[in-house]
Formats: structure tokens, sequence, C-alpha cells
């Protein structure tokens, strides 16, 4: 048994020498020097095969660079611990002001209000991470006792200034002032888009006052930034941050010198020829030669010329491969067993077998263990060493190991060379990875950044092992997970795991996710392509999770109002979730509920209300927490009532829906603001006109700022293009914000509003849409009254003509474009009763309107695809 190890007296590892790589060296120091003459930035790129010591290399430049210019600003960073330009420039900063003191003020309030804007609550880590850093708001915040997130946007812009930045020189304060206007009414879309500016801005700002030094900014593991083999977005302009004319800060920071590092050269020439040998090199890290080779051997007490002579042959001067026989000499020596040239083989597979036959099975876990991890600090190492409930290692086992050449040191800690890590991982007992991964995924909060970093892992490791039991395993633990990924719009994590998964598995639930990703991002183009690129799925069968599919599919023709076929899907997942699952299971409940909304849709209101009332009846409610399937069926009940014109019903229900997810959603969550704005739609219809405007105007402001669509895409008014990022769902709060002054007569405003309504809906969905054509009839009825006559018959016949190709003549819908036509045409009232009276007779509200020869509005409920 070992003994209980002393975290704190912990050697650190000896420091390897390094060998050769002159001309790489050589080449840094000219562009550093280009730099001190001119102050022309300068870009080095180190491209090479994994294991031929890039890595070493850096850290050599930087204990280089600190030993001859003790003023130069040095900064490391690797794309491996993440690569959005917010999580990079905010690490990089932070190094920055640990080691340099400078100081990013409105940066960091960028930063902090991006973190909120994208929902992370303020209670994570990563948020508090950011507010320590600029501690007289952290300090304001807490005596004023409130939730940053849901209140300091709200705060006076002057208050905020001396809070961020302190005392300051006026003009300096003024501009401050500008900017935190900027970033407090930016979207979380836009305001990724400036961050790098405002870092670029400080940055410089910074060095000024440093008497402007060199500044050395090394960024390590280039290809996982830019992988081309990404099947998702467009993963060649993911640098535009760094290498872009306008933004990028590699243009932008004075007397930069930016030495990257990968496995291939940089493709910027390709793409912009301004990218010549006077601003950018690239210097391919080769093998060693043989001098250098046999200085390492030495350097390491391997004099023995045949077996100097036999690594030679089997290495060929590769970096990794002669530290991995240096490491199983050296493990032989300690045992005193026979050195012979048989230990050493050219495969590099091969050649760690071999090591691990010389270790313990102790020293075997361990090393398991830190391969699974990848990077760590002695604390992490320990915490999950604990969770394994085995006794602390003893310390001379953890040292021995960090020993080892591949295992590196930089400042945050540690970590092993990644070929080595992966062919770790490859050797370890499948029953070991099974718990390491498992002491992993319990080791933190997963919706926070520390724990996002072990679902990478687990989710990496399964990638590398591809072993179908660890990879169910993990599927079942981790769907949950995606799914509350997107539903709090942590879209970046979703991809990145996404993208490691998706190869190693053909999981219909996966790609129902995936859809998902793309329906809550408002990108419904890509939606359709990747529905028809899956048609295959769409084929009627039993598989539970191609059910889901099918049942995700739907939303999609729900909101292009291709009301067949999604009601064809929906009723299809409900009669097999029914026979496989049985009614009362939550997945039969929820298609349930959505087939009622198809129901409701194609006029078949009897059928929808029974559907929708047994659904709601089968749902038991949660132990005071919050349950997704039953607000959802509680917010469908509301619609039920706002259908049926019983709006004070409807707004009982909206109220409690409201009330829950504010509670356990957050105020700014987009389902918590489906709830409000129904509650807006109720006051309207019950003429509490002011209220309703009041908190229509509130979630357009928290929908602008969290719910904009990332792409802009292109609309057309009166003629002219415009571009927009709005999402859909901000849309609808337009549409019913203009029913609203439609009902206080505010004609002008209404049509301005719904002229832009229906082209938005037009790009987003489809001309013929439910929501576009209502919000096309909602226009009519303004040009109608605002004297536009022919505009008003041409949008209203255009209305009518639609929905005759997709509901009956007796779906109220239509009976009520066809009452807005006779309006319109005949300036006449339309004796409805006579012909369709009984249809509407359901809808007190509607009839009431019809009889007076008032216009009824068209009002968007919910969410498309709740």
């Amino acid at each position: 048994m070992g003994k209980k190890t002393i975290r704190k007296d912990i050697l650190s590892i000896e420091e390897e020498p390094f060998f050769d790589r002159d001309e790489a060296r050589k080449e840094f120091w000219r562009c550093y020097d280009e730099v001190k003459e001119t102050g022309n930035f300068q870009v080095i790129m180190y491209y090479g095969l994994g294991g031929m010591g890039k890595s070493s290399l850096l850290h050599q430049l930087e204990k280089e660079v600190k030993e001859r210019d003790k003023k130069s600003v040095y900064v490391y960073y690797d794309f491996n611990d993440g690569q959005d330009s917010v999580v990079v420039l905010r690490r990089i900063a932070k190094d920055l002001q640990d080691n340099y003191n400078m100081k990013f003020p409105i940066f960091l309030y960028a930063v902090y209000a991006y973190m909120v804007k994208c929902g992370i609550n303020s209670e994570q880590n990563e948020i508090k991470s950011v507010l320590d850093d600029i501690p007289v708001l952290r300090e304001a915040f807490e005596v004023m006792n409130f939730l940053p997130g849901i209140s300091t946007f709200s705060q006076p812009i002057e208050w905020l200034v001396d809070k961020v930045c302190g005392t300051v020189q006026k003009v300096k304060k003024f501009k401050a002032k500008e900017m935190i206007e900027i970033i407090n009414n930016a979207s979380k879309e836009k305001l990724h888009d400036i961050i790098s500016g405002l870092f670029i801005t400080e940055m410089n700002e910074n060095l000024n006052e440093l008497g402007n030094p060199i500044f050395v900014l090394v960024l390590d593991t280039y290809e996982r930034l830019v992988n081309e083999l990404s099947a998702i977005g467009t993963p060649l302009e993911n640098d535009l941050w760094l290498r872009d004319d306008n933004d990028g800060i590699l243009l932008h920071i004075e007397n930069l010198v930016c030495v990257l590092a990968g496995r291939e050269e940089l493709k910027w020439r390709n793409i912009d020829s301004d990218w010549d040998d006077e601003v950018l090199s690239q210097i391919e890290i080769d093998t060693l030669d043989e001098y250098y080779s046999v200085q390492l051997l030495e350097r390491h007490n391997i004099k023995e010329d045949n077996i100097q002579r036999k690594i030679l042959e089997v290495t060929n001067g590769m970096p990794l491969y002669l530290d991995i026989c240096v490491d199983t000499y050296k493990s032989v020596k300690s045992r005193e067993d026979s050195i012979t040239i048989d230990l050493f083989d050219n495969k590099i597979e091969k050649m760690a077998k071999r090591l691990l036959t010389y270790m313990s099975d102790e020293e075997k876990d361990v090393l398991y263990l830190l391969s699974c991890l990848g990077r760590w600090d002695d604390d992490e190492f320990f915490k999950i060493n604990d969770i394994l409930y085995r006794d602390a290692v003893n310390t001379r086992i953890y040292q021995k190991i960090l020993e080892l050449t591949f295992v590196r040191q930089d400042p945050d800690g540690y970590y092993i060379h990644q070929t080595m890590q992966e062919i770790m991982i490859q050797y370890c007992e499948l029953k070991k990875i099974y718990k390491f991964v498992q002491a992993i995924y319990n080791c933190a909060d997963l919706v926070t950044t520390e724990g996002y970093k072990y679902i990478y892992l687990v989710s990496k490791i399964c990638a590398i092992r591809k072993d179908k039991e660890l990879i169910t395993w993990w599927m079942n633990n981790i769907i949950p997970v995606l799914e509350l990924y997107i539903d709090t719009f942590y879209l970046s994590q979703f991809i990145t795991i996404y993208e490691l998964l998706f190869e190693i598995i053909d999981d219909y639930s996966l790609n129902s996710l995936y859809l998902n990703y793309l329906l809550k991002k408002g990108d419904y183009v890509n939606s359709n392509t990747y529905i028809e690129k899956n048609k295959r799925i769409l084929e009627k069968n039993d598989n539970l999770n191609s059910l889901q599919f099918m049942l995700t599919a739907s939303y999609y023709y729900y909101i292009k109002g291709r009301d067949s076929e999604a009601m064809e899907l929906r009723q299809y997942v409900y009669d097999k979730r029914m026979e496989t699952l049985g009614a009362s299971h939550r997945d039969t409940v929820r298609t349930g509920l959505a087939l009622a909304a198809s129901l409701s849709r194609v006029g078949k209101y009897s059928e929808s209300i029974v559907l929708g009332n047994s659904c709601r009846e089968l749902l038991k409610d949660s132990n005071g927490g919050y349950d997704s399937i039953i607000s959802v069926a509680k917010n469908q009940l509301g619609d039920s009532y706002f259908r049926l014109g019983k709006f004070d019903d409807a707004l009982t229900v909206y109220e409690e829906v409201y009330r829950n997810r504010k509670e356990w959603l957050g105020k700014k969550n987009n389902s918590t603001m489906i709830a409000y704005n129904h509650i807006a739609d109720c006051y309207v219809c019950i003429g509490k006109h002011d209220e309703a405007l009041r908190i229509y105007n509130e979630v357009l402001s928290v929908r602008i700022s969290e719910l904009n669509i990332e792409e802009a895409y292109e609309y057309f008014v009166d003629g002219t293009a415009y571009m927009s990022h709005d999402h859909a769902d901000t849309v609808i709060v337009y549409n019913n914000m203009a029913v609203c002054l439609m009902y206080l007569n505010k004609w002008n405003e209404a049509k301005t509003i719904l002229k832009e309504v229906v082209a938005k809906r037009r790009a987003l969905l489809a001309d013929t849409a439910p929501a576009t054509l209502g919000a096309m009839e909602n226009l009519a009825i303004c040009e109608y009254y605002l004297g536009e006559y022919d505009n008003a018959i041409f949008h209203i016949r255009y209305v009518v003509d639609s929905l005759k190709n997709s509901i009956s003549e007796d779906h109220y819908d239509m009976i009520i474009a066809r009452y807005h036509m006779s309006l319109i045409e005949s300036n006449n009232k339309w004796d409805f009763e006579k012909e369709f009276g009984e249809h509407l007779s359901f809808n007190v509200f509607y009839s009431k309107l019809i009889k007076e020869g008032s216009f009824i509005g068209y009002f968007s409920l919910g969410r498309y695809y709740e």
C-alpha cells in the first residue's frame, strides 16, 4: 500500500536539453529584429508531423526571449484548450494581466456581457473569473446584491464606466461610455465579432504604456483551429479573427511577432497574395540529423555504439521516437536487465508497448490516467485519482511518470505528447478506460467551462478507442448533456463534441440533435439540406432513435407550413411510440402534444383538444424543479384557451408557465420569453395595450441580444435589399406588436413593421408558410384602413389563394381570411353566420368581431417548434 502523497512536495521535472533547430531559431530572431527595427508585424509558421519537436522548440524560444530581452512580452496559447476567439483572447488577456500587470477593462466587460448573453449563470466559475479581474464592478454587484446577468445592462452608463474603468481621463471615460453602450445593446453574435477589436485597442494601449516592447504571441496546435476535415460550418474561416485585414489581431497589434505551430503549411497565400515572404515565414520542423540525435542519446547516458546505431536506424532522428527509445533504455537499466538492440523497433506503437512492459502496474495505471487527461495539474490528477477510490499514489511513482521524456511541463501544469496520448489510450485495458472515463465524467458540473473540458476528454477517448460498448455507454450519458447544451444555447460546445462523435457513431439520436441545433439557430436552409441528406432516416421503421429524427424533422415541416408532411410524420411516430413505449411514456406524450398542434393547424380542433388534454393528464408534475415536457404541455393548454377566445384562462396558464421558466431557466432564456410574449398577446385581446407593448419591447430587447442568427440573410422591402440577423422567434414579437398597434388604430406604425415581418418571413420560412400569410393578412388590413386598396386587395387575395392549397374551406384561418377579403373588396360586412357560423362558434371573440365588421389580428403563438 503506497503512502499518502504530500502533494505540495512534488518536485519539478528536470529540464530537458534542447537540440538542433538552428534554422528555425535563426528565422525567429530575424523576424524579431525586423519588428524591433521597423515596427511591422511578422508571422512565422513552424509546421511538421506530430513528434517532430515543435512544442519543444516553442518552449526553447520562450526561454531565449526572456533571457535576451527582459522588456519583451511573451504569451503562449495552445488551441487544444479551446478554439473560439473569445475563449482564446480571454486566456491571453488573463496571462498578460497576471504576468505583465496589463489592464483590459472594456474587453473584460465585453467578455462578461457576452457570457451573460449566452445564458451562462452568474454563479458559474467562468463569469466569476472575469468579474474577479474587474474588482470594483464585482464588489458593486455584491453590495447591490443582484444577479449581474439580469440587471447589469439596465444600470446607468456613468455608473458602469466608473466601476469598469475606475479613475481615467475624461477623454478615455467618454470613449468608454460609448463602448459600454454598444456592448450593452449588442447581440451576442455582434459582441462576438467586436471583442477582438476591443482586445486590439486595449492591447496597444498597454504596450504603449510599457514603452512599446516586442510582443511575442505563440499559438500552438493550429490544426485544431482550422480543421479542414470538419463537416460543420466553414472551418477555413475560423482564423479570420487572426488574419483578417479589418478585424484580425495580427495586422493591428503593434510590435507583434506571432509564432504559429501546426502540422501543415498555412494556406493564407492561396487566399490573399499579400501574405508574402516579407510578413510570413514558413519553416518545416523535420527530423534531427545524426549529430544532434547522438547528442540527445549521450545526454541520457546512452553511449553504447551498437545501441546508438540501432536507435538511429529505427528512429531516423524523429524526436518522439528518440524519446521513447530513451525512456525504454532507462526503464530497462533501472531494473538492471540486459540492454540489447532487440529492445528497439521502427514502429512507435511497438516501442511504446515495449516501454510499458518495463513499468509496474501502478506506474502504468498512472500513465494511462494521465493520458486520458491529456493536460492536468497536480490537484486535478489527485482529485480524479481520489474519485477512483484508490489510495493516493506514492509520490515517487507519480514523479517517475512525470520524468518520462514525452511528458512535458508548462506554466499551467503538464501535458503528454498527443501521439503518445493516443497510443496509451489505445493500449489501456478497456475495463480501466471505463473506470477512468466514469471518474472524469463525475469530476465536475457538466454545463461549465470546466465540465465541458471533461465532456470533451471522454468524447475524444471514445473517438480514439472506437469501442462499441464504451460508445453506447457514453451516448446514453451524453445525449441529455448535449440536449442541455442546445437548450441553453451552448451551441459552440455542442458542435465541438458533435464533430468528435459523428464520425464514429452512426446514431440517429445524434442526427436528431444536430437537426435540432440547426432549428435552434434558425438556420432553416441547412435544416432542409440536412433532412434531404438523411432521408433514409425518415423511412418508416420502429427504431426509436429514427422516430426521434422523424419528430424533429416534423418541426421543420411545421415551421415551413408543410402541414401534411408534418402531420404524417407526427401521426406515424405517435402510433409507433404508443405501440412500443405505451401511452404514458414521456416520449409518447411529447409526440402527442406535437400531433395535437398539427391537428389544430389543419382545423381538426375537437381532435386536437381531446388529444392535448389526454396528454396533459398523463403528465405528473415534477418535484418542484423544471420539467420541459410539462412546461410545453401547459403552454400548449394556454394556446388552446387563446384560440377559443378564453383569454383570462389563457393568461392564468401563461403566467404560471412564465413564473416556472423564469425561476429555473432564467429571465433571458428564450423559452421564458415565449411565455412572456404570450402574456402580452393576452393583454392585447383584453384591452391592456400599454402593458402589452411594454412586454413586447422587453422581449424584443432580450431576443435581439440573445437569439440573433450568426450569418445575416437578405430580405426585400419595396424592391430594396436589406440584411438582417433577426431570428424567426424575434420576428414573431414584431408581428404581435404590430397587431397591438392595429388595435390602437396606429395603422402606419403597424404597416411599417408588418412589411418588414412579411419580408423576413419570406426569407426565413417561405412565401406561403402560415406565419408569412398571417403577417401578410395583417398588412392587408393596415393597407385597407390607410386607403391603399389596391395593395390590400393584392395581398389578401394572395393569402386566400395560398391557403386554398393547404387547408380546408372550413378552417378558421380560411374563414377569417375570406372575411377580410370580403371586407376589403366590397367594404361590406360578411354574413358569415349563414355559411360558416358553426365553424367559428367555438371562438366567441372572433364571432363578435366579425359581427361588428372589425378586423381580426393574426397572432403568431409561441416558438414555431416548441
